[in-house]
């Protein structure tokens, strides 16, 4: 049984009490406002205008927004949040062209949708956007300005702005529930887990690269990058 994680988002913040990385702590923020608990929503962070975006879960389509000291509710319209068998939300955050990405996949298919802050825009593709099933991973490469996409099958696909393609079908064996972000000091994008497996692969743009022998957290499934 795939295993799902119940998020409130009362946002925790991971604050240094010292200098030194030993001496971190989280400590819990609580707003005057706050998004309802759900699950399976989606959270990115845009850099631009330096807020934290959620939308979605449990069939809500909401979108809220965290500037550090309240969350405000921007938006009721949108792309489906995940409520159903087969429906699943993915997204990252494209920081050249300072939009939210967000990939919504359903039995019928999957969207592409971009948020700037205003408005969510369902984006009309040439080539359409990539099948995948409900366990598709994202991440944006900021150096390379594409947003990477690794599905179900194994097949890795980049989004420009303008089309997807597929750009690999190799590497990490298909999963799902794997979580991936992207490392700026080192400009690779990072693979972990999936399937409760505790493999750590690294995208370069090129190809993927495996991490043997190395400690991790162990096995899990569902797990967010950041």
């Amino acid at each position: 049984m795939r295993q799902r994680w119940h998020v409130s988002f009362a946002l925790l913040l991971l604050a240094p009490a010292a200098a030194t990385a030993q001496s971190a702590f989280w400590s819990r923020i609580v707003t005057p406002t706050a998004p309802p608990p759900r699950t399976g929503g989606v959270m990115v962070y845009d850099s631009y205008r330096q807020v934290l975006v959620l939308h979605g879960g449990d069939g809500l389509n909401d979108t809220w927004e965290y500037d550090g000291l309240d969350w405000s509710l921007r938006s009721t319209a949108g792309p489906s949040g995940v409520g159903g068998a087969g429906i699943a939300l993915a997204g990252a955050y494209d920081s050249q062209r300072h939009v939210t990405v967000l990939l919504h996949g359903n039995q019928n298919g999957m969207e592409t949708w971009e948020w700037g802050g205003t408005t969510w825009v369902q984006r009309q593709l040439a080539g359409g956007t990539p099948t995948s099933g409900s366990g598709f991973s994202v991440a944006h490469d900021s150096q390379r300005g594409r947003t990477v996409m690794f599905t179900t099958s194994s097949a890795t696909y980049e989004y420009d702005g303008f089309v997807w393609q597929q750009v690999n079908s190799g590497g990490p064996t298909p999963r799902v529930g794997c979580a991936l972000t992207y490392d700026s000091a080192r400009a690779v994008v990072l693979l972990y887990g999936g399937n409760y497996q505790s493999e750590t692969w690294e995208w370069n743009g090129s190809y993927w690269f495996e991490h043997f022998g190395i400690a991790n957290p162990g096995p899990r499934l569902d797990g967010d990058g950041l």
